[in-house]
């Protein structure tokens, strides 16, 4: 099984049905294949729950630009968890 979210893949672990490897897909801006998109490996067998928390938290970090302090960093994660769980409940297995 394949979930993809935004820029996010979650791929079945080899080693077990209940883990996952999660990837990261960025466009690759150099080289010969330079406008494709690269899949880029971040995390290997890893449970649903905790690529789930790598996801928020990479989400999180891409906007940090306006986060100042505390109270706006937990309202991003709440924002940003929200989103998430949206996202899933728009994919259909």
């Amino acid at each position: 099984m394949v979930i993809q979210i935004k820029n996010y893949k979650l791929k079945n672990c080899e080693n077990g049905n209940s883990k996952f490897d999660l990837h990261i897909l960025k466009e690759v801006k150099t080289g010969d294949n330079a406008g494709s998109i690269a899949e880029n490996p971040h995390a290997y067998g890893i449970t649903f729950e905790r690529a789930a928390q790598i996801i928020v938290h990479e989400e999180i970090e891409v906007s940090t630009d306006d986060i100042i302090d505390i109270e706006q960093y937990v309202k991003k994660y709440q924002e940003t968890t929200k989103w998430f769980l949206e996202e899933l409940k728009k994919i259909k297995l």
